[in-house]
């Protein structure tokens, strides 16, 4: 049997710092934490979450993003992943984060993971199941924050495509990438991170109409820029040459 439990809102100090449930969020001060382990020998828990989302456009390419990490409990497996499901079919999972950070430590490490998902109607339920590497040889509690869905190629809310709002060149990308904004743009703040969620760019941008990034220090492969401010959470992908 599988029971689809509840999970753990976790933040600095608890709620059980004994068997290192606790840590600190990437976001805000608290993050949901969730279980995948095998109870008794038949019993499967995943603690998971879900949000029903509504006003979709069927065909429409979503994305959906998000950190994770693993919230390493004592005798726990140091790995482990999101599988994500839209209502009960199943859309992919993510890469698989590791740690070596003793369960003791409250500084997580997080990284950065997206998944799309094409809409079949205008209301889904969008749920996330964490799912321990090495199960059921041993079990995991996977961490997640900061989740945001956005249309691909859209802004978030109501924004107007970012086509005609943010524009980037040369992509691929050899030495310089040039963001432009169609309008003025205030405290925004920019990053950049590769696969695995490593951040190797971050700036604050109080206003401004354009950034020009130096990236000819990067290694070739592909990195994922963020782009976040009141009325943004933009990613686009970026291949350096």
């Amino acid at each position: 049997d599988i029971y689809r439990a509840t999970p753990d809102i976790v933040w600095i100090n608890g709620p059980n710092v004994l068997f290192g449930v606790y840590g600190q969020a990437y976001s805000g001060n608290t993050f949901v934490a969730g279980l995948h382990w095998k109870y008794g020998g038949t019993t499967t828990f995943q603690e998971g979450i879900q949000q029903t989302v509504d006003s979709l456009v069927i065909g429409q390419e979503y994305t959906i993003s998000f950190y994770q990490c693993v919230s390493y409990q004592c005798a726990m497996d140091t790995s482990g992943h999101w599988d994500l499901f839209m209502d009960t079919t199943f859309i992919g999972s993510s890469e698989i984060s590791y740690t070596g950070i003793p369960c003791d430590d409250p500084q997580l490490k997080w990284e950065f993971r997206t998944l799309n998902f094409t809409a079949t109607d205008t209301v889904h339920t969008i749920k996330f199941l964490p799912v321990s590497t090495n199960f059921p040889i041993t079990k995991s509690s996977m961490g997640i924050d900061y989740i945001s869905m956005n249309i691909e190629g859209l802004g978030t809310g109501s924004e107007p495509a970012v086509s005609s709002l943010i524009t980037i060149f040369p992509n691929p990308v050899s030495n310089y990438l040039t963001i432009d904004f169609e309008h003025e743009i205030k405290n925004a703040f920019v990053s950049i991170y590769d696969n695995s969620g490593k951040l190797f760019f971050g700036k604050s941008l109080e206003q401004g109409t354009n950034l020009k990034l130096d990236m000819s220090p990067f290694d070739s492969g592909i990195y994922f820029l963020q782009v976040t401010s009141d009325s943004i959470n933009y990613h686009h992908r970026i291949m350096k040459l």
